[in-house]
């Protein structure tokens, strides 16, 4: 699977739609948040969460945020909400063609300092 840059996540071919806007949200209100490396047992993973809806939003007042979680090396995602079926898949498919980027990044998150800048 080519290894496809997040802008073009919901926008098809060449990474362009006929009106810049994936259903009712530009590409920009989504973002992905990458965990560290977690080790669980004798396995290691990585969580990535991708948020739709963040901006100008708290969720302390209640407002609806979509997220979908998911999950490497699998490259699946293991619950969501907001985001439609398609979509869900076009997540893990881009997951999994951008697995060695992603999981590089998590290798290089240190927990402690990320906790302690926080």
């Amino acid at each position: 699977m080519q290894k496809r840059d997040f802008e073009s996540l919901f926008t098809g071919k060449g990474g362009q739609s006929r009106n810049g806007k994936c259903g009712r949200y530009n590409m920009e209100e989504v973002k992905m948040i990458i965990s560290c490396v977690v080790t669980k047992g004798d396995r290691k993973m990585v969580r990535v969460s991708f948020l739709r809806g963040t901006e100008g939003h708290s969720m302390e007042k209640g407002h609806s945020v979509d997220y979908a979680e998911g999950i490497l090396p699998e490259g699946i995602i293991e619950k969501s909400r907001g985001f439609t079926e398609e979509e869900v898949v076009r997540l893990e498919k881009y997951m999994r063609a951008n697995r060695q980027d992603i999981l590089r990044r998590a290798k290089e998150i240190d927990p402690l300092r990320n906790w302690m800048d926080g």
